[in-house]
């Protein structure tokens, strides 16, 4: 009889939830971005000013003030040829939490996990810490981590029909022997 009255409490909450769902599946948004990088710390010594591109998808959580977004992003850095670095890469998974202070303003901070690659452009070059190596047949050693990151900033959003929006942010990997510090300035669409 336990079994019958749980099973029948199950059904009347799952019942009772598909409007708040489909209430959020209608907020449910997804934005695309492009963006400049400016590197700090010991990513400036080694990497000129990057670019960077991402996908992501935010809701809201439980009204307008607060968000939890996710995506992915794309991150590249031109390597400075005195220290024979043709590259750095960083591929990203990251959630983060907004706060929506208006319409128009917000901040957000979050984590994340990055693929970092760092291309050498010479096979006996090295980074003052040694990562694990894999060695192209063209020549170039590549050192490839996966690492823990945080990301943060503030944002304005743009437009009533189409969303568009401004960021500028901070993001901290924390690599092995290196610090990779960038600031972010992303233009993007929300649709």
């Amino acid at each position: 009889m336990t079994c019958v009255r749980t099973v029948i409490l199950l059904a009347a909450a799952l019942a009772a939830r598909p409007a708040k769902a489909q209430w959020m599946m209608g907020q449910l948004r997804f934005s695309a971005s492009v963006g400049v990088n400016v590197p700090i710390s010991d990513l400036d010594t080694y990497a000129h000013t990057g670019f960077g591109v991402s996908v992501r998808t935010e809701s809201p959580l439980g009204g307008p003030t607060w968000s939890l977004r996710s995506g992915v992003s794309y991150d590249r850095f031109g390597g400075k040829s005195a220290f024979s670095v043709d590259h750095f890469e960083y591929l990203t998974f990251a959630s983060d939490l907004v706060h929506h202070t208006n319409p128009r303003t917000y901040q957000f901070m979050g984590v994340g996990i990055y693929q970092s690659k760092t291309v050498l452009s010479r096979v006996n070059a090295s980074l003052p810490a040694e990562n694990p190596v894999n060695f192209l047949d063209i020549g170039r050693r590549v050192q490839t981590e996966s690492d823990f990151g945080f990301q943060g900033g503030v944002g304005l959003n743009f437009g009533q029909i189409t969303k568009t929006f401004l960021e500028i942010g901070i993001v901290d990997v924390l690599t092995t022997g290196r610090s990779s510090v960038w600031f972010p300035l992303r233009y993007g669409i929300r649709f």
